[in-house]
């Protein structure tokens, strides 16, 4: 296990470094002097229309099960929908990164950008795919896994509306190392990894926006690498739940013995037995996948201290 997640934070230091060296320390003065921007008021949230278009991910390679697209137009306040039913683009945007563009920004990647809504097990990327398309989840959580095998991953990364996937595509970085699977299901807003790698280089905001996610993430992956390593299953597995209600604030949600193995890269007999020994202590109820935590505080006892770094990191600003 410690092995892939070696893999994996080589390839995020790299991430990290080609950043920096990419954006420099002229362009973080420029933010400074641009930071102030005006935003527009908050406009009302739309809900998401019944069933649209089903879309391909990855270049068209692998299509998603009953996805649900629109492409969004903004001219002069004028919606230009592909399908029967219009979607507005939310204002303020429910993904925190895309939030930090400018209303010209906005405006800027609102032609290329398409709201898609992915089913609980969708696969995004593999490692050696070519990654066409980033996305901004809003209501769904993306796991990102790092593959030893077929039968052997460890989950090194859990994104959800603070954060990006497929963000090496902005360094101009083509090809993915991780494994990103639909953890919980929900809705993202898709963009072309061109497109968005244009706006990087005209937005020292995003910029300085994507330098401070690329460290979170890698502190994130750098600790889960140590927690896989020292701490017992039962603690990891609080963890994960716990980080998992964290990001959807949901108390109840779907996990199968198979998806939480992956994420930990143990068997999935292990599973079994840590998450019984949660439900002796009544700390969560769990049943055919669906999972209820029925005392946070003391599945937070029985959790390792990794659960409130890595809440730390992810809230670090």
């Amino acid at each position: 296990m410690p092995f892939v997640s070696s893999v994996v934070c080589l390839s995020q230091v790299r991430t990290a470094l080609a950043t920096l060296e990419m954006f420099g320390s002229v362009r973080m003065k420029t933010f400074i002097s641009d930071t102030l921007t005006t935003r527009p008021e908050a406009a009302q949230h739309q809900a998401l229309p019944r069933r649209l278009l089903n879309i391909t991910l990855a270049g068209g390679q692998r299509p998603v099960k009953k996805s649900r697209a629109c492409r969004i137009s903004l001219h002069n306040n004028q919606e230009n929908v592909l399908t029967q039913e219009p979607l507005r683009l939310p204002l303020p945007l429910l993904n925190s990164l895309l939030a930090s563009l400018s209303a010209e920004g906005v405006a800027r990647v609102a032609n290329n950008c398409e709201r898609v809504y992915f089913s609980y097990g969708d696969v995004l990327y593999t490692p050696g795919e070519k990654v066409n398309d980033i996305y901004f989840p809003e209501t769904c959580l993306i796991s990102l896994l790092g593959i030893l095998n077929i039968r052997t991953s460890l989950e090194v990364g859990l994104i959800g509306s603070e954060g990006v996937v497929g963000i090496s595509a902005t360094l101009g970085i083509e090809k993915s190392y991780v494994h990103a699977v639909v953890q919980a299901a929900g809705s993202a807003i898709k963009i072309s990894s061109a497109v968005l790698l244009a706006e990087v280089q005209k937005s020292p905001l995003l910029q300085f926006s994507l330098i401070e996610y690329i460290n979170r993430s890698l502190a994130q992956t750098i600790q889960i690498a140590v927690c896989s390593k020292f701490h017992m299953l039962e603690a990891r597995l609080a963890r994960l739940l716990l980080t998992t209600r964290d990001h959807l604030q949901s108390s109840t949600f779907h996990l199968t013995h198979e998806t939480i193995a992956h994420a930990l890269g143990v068997r999935r007999v292990g599973v079994t037995k840590a998450a019984c020994a949660l439900q002796r202590q009544h700390l969560i109820s769990y049943a055919r996948g669906e999972i209820k935590i029925l005392d946070h505080t003391g599945l937070e006892s029985v959790s390792c201290e990794c659960y409130q770094i890595i809440k730390d990191i992810q809230l670090a600003c």
